[in-house]
Parts: C-alpha cells; structure tokens; sequence
C-alpha cells in the first residue's frame, strides 16, 4: 500500500465512532483501494474476468491491513484523549 492510503486507514481509526465502525470502515475502504488498483493497473493478455477472484483475494488481504491499521488509529485517539490521572506527572 501507498504511505498515503497508510495514513488514510490509520485516520479512519481516528475519526471513527468506535473501535467496530473504524474497522469496518476501513476494511471496506482497503478491500475497494486494493480491488480498483489492480484492475485499473491490469493489462494481461487473460481476460479480466479470469483475474477478478484472485484480484478479489488479494483485496481481502488490503481489507485487514487497513482494519489493522484503523484499530491503531482507534488506540491512538483513545490514548490522546484520556484525561491525566490524579497523582500523575504534572503537566507545569
């Protein structure tokens, strides 16, 4: 994956509601980045369709990748967004 579409699954994890939409989310948004390029990037001899269940592999593949991705971007919203605890270091 680009280091662009990295960050755009690690932002859906930021920006999602919660841990299961940012996963879902994501995992829609890489199973559809990794399916339209490798058909847009296709230029075989075979027929697209004989490629399409092996494309629709792989897109699998993309789809966990950027679920994994959002549910670190998920980790970090939640760890930037707790409060300091009473007796901790204190922020003077």
């Amino acid at each position: 994956m680009e280091p662009a579409a990295l960050g755009a699954a690690v932002m859906v994890g930021v920006l999602a509601r919660s841990r299961r939409a940012a996963a879902v989310d994501a995992g829609l948004y890489g199973f559809t980045l990794a399916l339209v390029f490798m058909v847009a990037g296709y230029d075989g001899a075979e027929p697209l369709s004989g490629r399409l269940p092996f494309f629709a592999l792989l897109g699998l593949f993309g789809a966990a990748c950027a679920a994994a991705l959002a549910l670190v971007g998920a980790l970090v919203r939640r760890r930037l967004s707790r409060e300091p605890r009473e007796g901790g270091p204190s922020q003077a």
